[in-house]
């Protein structure tokens, strides 16, 4: 008998206890379509180093939110300004359009212990946009599930937040 299993096992199982899971209920639109109002998915309350592309649950204004990191601390980046909204060129048109027709931009540069995150729906999301990076301290969770699941995920379906935004209720 080999001890790899024996570890393996003892591994795992330290994880979880190391590494408590709980449930969380997606309560918005600003997650979609990767996230929909209702799902419910899975968070880590250990978030150890977090990158760019995790999905995490933060404490803002007394409320738990969910979102996409898009920037960590030391990146930087341009924010454009188009009729009063903050935009952030996701593909390479997006970015040729802006700097084509010269919209105002600034540098933006996230400071260390702080993230910026994003909904996955811009349109309606709210989020470092408009409040500006988070501190890391104030991530209480990361979602294991980045992609959403929902085919796997049982829906939830009396969890309604009128402002649109995705609020983690855990």
């Amino acid at each position: 008998m080999t001890r790899k299993p024996i570890l393996w096992a003892a591994g795992a199982l330290g994880l979880g206890i190391l590494q408590p899971l709980t449930p969380l209920v997606v309560v918005g639109d600003s997650m979609a379509p990767i996230f929909h109002s209702g799902e419910v998915t899975v968070t880590t309350k250990y978030v150890g180093k977090i990158h760019p592309g995790d999905v995490v649950v933060f404490q803002r204004n007394n409320e738990r939110m969910i979102k996409r990191v898009a920037f960590v601390g030391g990146d930087r980046f341009k924010e454009y300004t188009i009729l009063n909204n903050t935009f952030i060129p996701q593909n390479e048109m997006q970015f040729r359009y802006v700097t084509h027709h010269k919209v105002p931009s600034k540098t933006v540069c996230v400071p260390e212990g702080q993230i910026y995150v994003l909904g996955d729906n811009l349109s309606v999301s709210v989020d470092s946009r408009t409040y500006g990076p988070i501190k890391v301290k104030d991530v209480i969770g990361k979602v294991l599930d980045s992609r959403g699941g929902a085919d796997e995920i049982p829906v939830v379906t009396d969890a309604v937040n009128h402002s649109g935004q995705s609020i983690a209720r855990l």
